[in-house]
């Protein structure tokens, strides 16, 4: 019988293999850290452009928004202008109804909004009543001048007349104040 003898040397240890091998496990697990923190400033960056973005979309919006109103506001300024500029004849309508007498009776109105003036045509129980009429209507705010341009009497013994009334052009105001 044999005996066979191996014989096993020990092998020594690099040390500058276990350098490198403790340098490479350094830079792997600073490369995991960095990629890590990569990661997470990845996506705390893209949540603060998601919410950027949201805030530019709001302030284009509002932007949008105050176009708008301001449209709208530059629309009722024009309407304002055009209803101050508008005459309503309507008031000489209230204006007579308020000023004339009962023995009083108007066949006819003719209304010039541009010259301001109104031209009536009617009949009076008497000349007493029309001379009543024309004076009660010369003391009213609104009236500038008042002209009897026709008076007769007819077959019913009543006074046929047509006067002629210049107005203050306020009486073609929206509102009427008195």
């Amino acid at each position: 019988m044999a005996i066979e003898i191996f014989y096993k040397t020990k092998t020594e240890k690099n040390p500058q293999t276990s350098i490198v091998f403790y340098i490479l496990i350094f830079f792997l697990a600073v490369i995991l850290l960095g990629t890590a923190i990569l990661f997470f400033l990845t996506k705390s960056l893209d949540k603060k452009i998601s919410e950027t973005k949201n805030k530019i979309v709001m302030t284009l919006e509002e932007i949008q928004l105050n176009k708008d109103l301001q449209k709208i506001k530059d629309q009722a300024d024009g309407f304002k202008k055009i209803l101050s500029q508008h005459k309503f004849s309507s008031n000489t309508f209230s204006f007579l109804e308020k000023t004339t007498l009962d023995k009083i009776v108007y066949s006819s109105f003719v209304l010039d909004g541009e010259k301001n003036n109104l031209t009536l045509v009617g009949v009076a129980d008497g000349l007493e009543t029309l001379d009543q009429q024309i004076n009660y209507l010369k003391n009213q705010n609104f009236v500038n001048n008042l002209n009897l341009k026709k008076a007769s009497l007819n077959q019913q013994q009543k006074v046929d007349f047509e006067i002629q009334i210049d107005f203050d052009p306020k009486i073609f105001n929206s509102f009427i104040q008195e």
